[in-house]
């Protein structure tokens, strides 16, 4: 064994074992310098209730949380920058299997807020402005379901009541004038027998007041593909933008955001809206398996799968629709052949931003093969936060 190859693996040693006693004190993720510190959830059922209530002036719960052995410490001067979204479906408009909670037919304003708390608490210090809207109830221009989507941004001018260890939650609310008892806001989609989770997510970056960031930033606004089918029993996943990513190495951070602007105006009906982030080993693919898994956060998943549906009419989310996404991952091994091992070639990854619609509520014409959405844009931006050994 040569002194070069001896040396790195000394070093990796080294590394693993700083790693080790951070996470015996409770830091999930220690960052180099100038690389922010990046908290992710990566619970395949991160929601922490089923519902809410509906209620006249609302009844906050919260409904999402990044605990503070993932997010790590934090303090006066701190950044925070914090991605989340969660999708959540009005129910029961009529008698129907899939009925959560008791009948109702307006249309519920919710809203979603950021907060650093001890714990799941719902007071603490707000990370940036909520995000509220109405999710329509009302045929034809029903919702049903509807996603709340934060990227939020807030320099602590103060030390929050819970630092240095606090939780990164988002706290949500529901609420009409007309509710009643009983009324409910699923969190996730109402289906026949259950409800369907898994359709959250929530990262968060950590920046140290006292220390230089410079991140590189690369972008496309390429469209793959300008149109994509509309499936009538399910979506297909089409990727519509890609961004290569090469010599990934242990220790780097990744702040990603992706947005596609989609029209469905010349179709008869209504569209489910999804979208989905992922880093592949391929371009264009929505396969996350094989180096993703071993390198990347959450194994590889930015952003979770979820959606909306765009209506032809007024709505919350009415054509064209707007599908935003955006998570923080961190590179957990350098990207080569064999990342477990630390040994072969090194291999390039993709950020694949890949989208799916499916035929909803119709009063003409239903769904016919060849029926598509127009992609009118796309963007995806990658911030990228190389460790001091890249840079020049």
């Amino acid at each position: 064994m040569g002194m070069a190859e001896l040396a790195r693996r000394v070093n990796r040693t080294a590394v693993t074992a700083v790693l080790a006693l951070l996470l015996v004190a409770g830091l999930a993720w220690a960052a180099l310098p100038g690389v922010p510190r990046v908290g992710v959830n990566e619970m395949d059922e991160p929601e922490l209730e089923k519902t809410i209530p509906i209620t006249k002036k609302g009844s906050p719960r919260t409904v999402l949380q990044l605990d503070a052995d993932d997010l790590g410490a934090v303090g006066a001067g701190d950044k925070v920058e914090a991605f989340a979204e969660v999708e959540v479906s009005v129910t029961c408009l009529e008698p129907l299997p899939k009925c959560v909670g008791k009948i109702y037919s307006y249309s519920p304003r919710v809203e979603a807020q950021l907060v650093l708390a001890d714990g799941d608490g719902r007071n603490g210090t707000r990370v940036g402005d909520a995000e509220s809207l109405t999710c329509a109830q009302n045929l034809p221009n029903r919702n049903h379901h509807c996603v709340l989507y934060l990227h939020r941004t807030e320099t602590l001018k103060n030390a929050p009541n819970c630092a240095p260890r606090c939780s990164l939650n988002v706290v949500l609310e529901a609420s009409h004038r007309k509710a009643k008892d009983g009324n409910k806001l699923v969190i996730g989609a109402d289906k026949d027998t259950y409800i369907q989770q898994g359709k959250a997510a929530i990262s968060g970056a950590v920046f140290e007041p006292d220390e230089t960031y410079d991140p590189r930033l690369i972008k496309t606004t390429e469209r793959l593909k300008k149109t994509v089918p509309v499936e009538r029993e399910d979506t297909r996943e089409v990727t519509v933008a890609s961004i290569r990513l090469d010599d990934l190495s242990e220790g780097e951070s990744l702040l990603i955001e992706a947005r596609a602007v989609s029209s469905i105006g010349h179709l008869p009906y209504n569209v489910l809206s999804q979208g989905q982030i992922v880093i592949s080993e391929r371009r264009a693919s929505s396969d996350n398996h094989g180096i993703p898994l071993s390198v990347v956060s959450n194994n590889g998943k930015v952003a979770t799968a979820n959606g909306f549906n765009c209506t032809q009419g007024a709505s919350a989310f009415s054509t064209p629709c707007t599908i935003q996404k955006g998570g923080a991952v961190r590179i957990l091994r350098n990207a080569r052949t064999h990342p477990n091992q630390d040994e072969g070639p090194r291999v390039p990854l993709w950020v694949n931003f890949f989208v799916g619609f499916g035929e909803e509520y119709t009063t003409g014409r239903t769904w016919r093969q060849g029926d598509e959405a127009k992609i009118r844009s796309v963007k995806l931006e990658v911030r990228r936060f190389l460790t001091p050994a890249q840079r020049p």
